[in-house]
């Protein structure tokens, strides 16, 4: 039952299949069992590969563009005294 199923051997799963009888799969077939270990590695692969480039993405946004400053955020002061404080902090007396 391991290698050829509910059939004797190939030959009789090729007649069966050219007569159109419908021959159901043994869970314990070796192909079978093979089929779900392939599937199981391939997934746990593809997880571990995406977890993998999930972090070396985010360290390369991190340390190319996520770390540097942007001028977009800066204030200008008029007065060179005042500069480093603003409104919002409170003026230094």
């Amino acid at each position: 039952m391991e290698l050829f199923g509910y059939v004797c051997s190939p030959l009789c799963k090729a007649k069966a299949d050219s007569h159109g009888i419908e021959v159901p799969i043994y869970e314990g077939q070796t192909s079978v069992a093979e089929a779900r270990l392939w599937r199981k590695t391939v997934w746990v692969t593809a997880a571990v590969c995406g977890v993998v480039a999930l972090i070396a993405g985010g360290w390369i946004w991190y340390s190319w563009f996520g770390s540097a400053p942007q001028t977009s955020f800066s204030v200008r002061f008029d007065e060179p005294a005042t500069s480093g404080q603003s409104w919002f902090a409170g003026k230094i007396k």
